[in-house]
């Protein structure tokens, strides 16, 4: 990857793309690769905890639910990054689902009510500033926009 400073104004974004499967044992790669990314944008531990949080959400929803077989599949990750605006790109083969659609979680009011999972949807809408949804071409195609991503 080319060093790409973060305070340079460029009019063309930078972009980076990460190949993985859906494999669990991917989401490591995935990190390190997200970490290596940002030291090299000088990203702060904040924007690396943001962007790290939404992906590994996203795409452990994408290995657990998104396909009918046993088959390996690829998910790619590009991201776009210009004038402290991240833009990530997520594309996967698998059946058709539009997260978006899904309704907002109420949130329990104590421990007793609180069940194991189901949040990761809302988290990547909480920490994300614009989120797309798009079917193209038997992908799916999810589209978040983090501004300010210091």
């Amino acid at each position: 990857m080319d060093r790409f400073p973060a305070n340079a104004h460029n009019t063309q974004p930078a972009r980076y793309e990460f190949v993985l499967t859906n494999r669990v044992d991917d989401l490591t790669r995935l990190s390190e690769w997200i970490n290596d990314l940002a030291n090299q944008l000088q990203i702060s531990a904040k924007g690396v905890f943001r962007v790290e949080l939404i992906l590994e959400e996203a795409v452990t929803n994408i290995i657990n639910y998104a396909y009918v077989d046993n088959e390996e599949h690829t998910i790619r990750v590009t991201l776009l990054y210009l004038d402290q605006t991240l833009t990530v790109e997520l594309r996967d083969d698998g059946i058709p689902f539009d997260p978006l659609q899904r309704p907002e979680v109420q949130l329990p009011k104590t421990l007793e009510e609180a069940t194991e999972g189901g949040l990761g949807i809302h988290l990547i809408r909480s920490y994300v500033d614009e989120c797309h949804y798009q079917r193209e071409a038997d992908s799916n195609v999810l589209t978040l926009k983090i501004l300010n991503w210091q």
